[in-house]
């Protein structure tokens, strides 16, 4: 009875994820197509530093994300193991606990950060005094508002992981993107333009796109609107004991994964940062064709690992693996032909050194292969080691970056260099510890 129930739980897990990789495929290409035509409106929307310094604005006000001790993920983890075991008050619970939560963080970092903002030089922060410093500080507070009120909305997003309906969230970035681009194509009809409007468009977007789906969940299952009543706060222990780790591992991956432009801004100029974001939004399509697959994977390692169904984690993982090489040779191609690709997509000619190509490309090479072998780790809630390869990773990006850009006479090159080099430590250490992973659970299997 055990092991019919056993394979019952392995059909249903992998015809789910199926159900999910063909559902995200779908919305992603929907997705790629409106990023395809958002992209070169907003190009010829705004002007070269105009778009340096949003483009730099978004990726630092969007740590914001990491900003929440890990609750988010943590709240992932804990919820699919309650839905895994069909335990509704400990799934509202949970929901509640982690909304009220996240609510409490984000009304401190809305404070904390127009208590800031009254301080700053805005045209010293974004090296250029081409944009008044009024309109940067207003561009600033809205995209720093709208970016934490969509912080905590977010939730809704580790809900639908945890109840594995990945594509839900595909929904919900094709929302966003879609309101973004009819919001933004109104404003190329209009005969003058402002950075300022570009941004209360993205807050139309970003928020209304993230509302729309909270009343659609909610709608269908209002047992489990968020309340206060609901709310154990044992329960935040429970998530934040994974959940700190998990807060390490994001404050880590700004440096690795966002940290760049920023870098760009401050070490080099805002005038750079279009050429560079221009070739790391086509490269970095890799990841979001990698998605496609790994994302409904987290909730489903997490289902297997409480069912003890080693096997389909390893057989699962090694698909993966095989899937991330074909994406990575498809992307080989692709970063050859990347200068023709710009001009056909927005008819215009990018500057940037022979190298930057190369190097961004191994860079999302490595991140591929750490994305992979991350998606294991997280689902099963082994994140200690890590955790410590992040902070390795972390620490080296920036003496790197200055290294390669003031001792080397390097530009957006020594910065794509400097990721590049910091990413190899995860890409050495992660694939060790799941190999030996493994072992000990085929050694388990066979009672070794």
């Amino acid at each position: 009875m055990h092991g019919a129930q056993a394979q019952k739980s392995y059909s249903e897990r992998s015809q789910n994820v199926k159900k999910n990789i063909i559902y995200s495929i779908i919305l992603k290409a929907v997705g790629v197509g409106l990023t395809f035509i958002l992209l070169p409106l907003t190009v010829h929307y705004l002007t070269e530093i105009e778009y340096g310094i949003w483009v730099t604005l978004f990726s630092v006000m969007n740590w914001v994300n990491m900003m929440d001790m890990g609750i988010g993920l943590g709240l992932r983890n804990k919820l699919a193991e309650a839905v895994t075991k069909e335990n509704v008050p400990m799934i509202r619970e949970y929901i509640s606990t982690g909304f009220y939560a996240l609510t409490g963080i984000g009304v401190i970092l809305l404070g904390i950060f127009y208590f800031t903002l009254q301080f700053a030089d805005m045209q010293v922060i974004f090296n250029t005094d081409a944009i008044e410093s009024n309109i940067l500080y207003q561009v600033t507070f809205w995209t720093g508002t709208f970016i934490i009120v969509a912080f905590v909305l977010s939730l809704i997003q580790q809900v639908y992981y945890a109840y594995q309906k990945a594509a839900m969230t595909g929904m919900i970035a094709i929302s966003h993107s879609a309101i973004m681009l009819a919001v933004v194509y109104i404003l190329t009809l209009q005969p003058h333009h402002n950075l300022l409007y570009f941004v209360y468009a993205f807050g139309c977007a970003i928020l209304s796109s993230r509302l729309i789906f909270i009343f659609l969940f909610f709608y269908k299952h209002r047992a489990l609107i968020p309340k206060l009543c609901y709310t154990r706060w044992k329960r935040v222990k429970d998530i934040t004991g994974l959940g700190i780790r998990f807060f390490i591992i994001q404050i880590c991956c700004i440096f690795g994964y966002t940290f760049s432009n920023f870098l760009i801004t401050e070490l080099v100029g805002p005038e750079y940062v279009r050429s560079y974001d221009v070739v790391v939004k086509i490269i970095s399509a890799s990841t979001m064709l990698q998605q496609l697959v790994t994302t409904p994977l987290w909730s489903a390692y997490t289902d297997a690992y409480v069912r003890k169904d080693y096997n389909w984690i390893i057989k699962v993982f090694k698909k993966s693996i095989i899937l991330t090489a074909a994406i990575c040779l498809l992307f080989a191609i692709i970063s050859f032909f990347i200068d023709n690709i710009i001009w056909i997509w927005m008819h215009i000619q990018l500057e940037y050194t022979p190298h930057l190509v190369l190097y961004i490309f191994f860079y999302y090479v490595l991140v591929l292969f750490n994305n992979a072998c991350c998606m294991v780790l997280n689902g099963i809630g082994n994140i200690n080691v890590q955790m410590i390869a992040w902070i390795v990773t972390a620490t080296l990006v920036i003496p790197l970056s200055c290294y390669f850009v003031n001792y080397k006479g390097m530009t957006t090159d020594g910065i794509a260099l400097a990721m590049c080099l910091s990413m190899i430590v995860l890409v050495i250490i992660l694939p060790i510890q799941l190999c030996m992973l493994f072992s000990k659970w085929r050694k388990e299997e066979n009672g070794i």
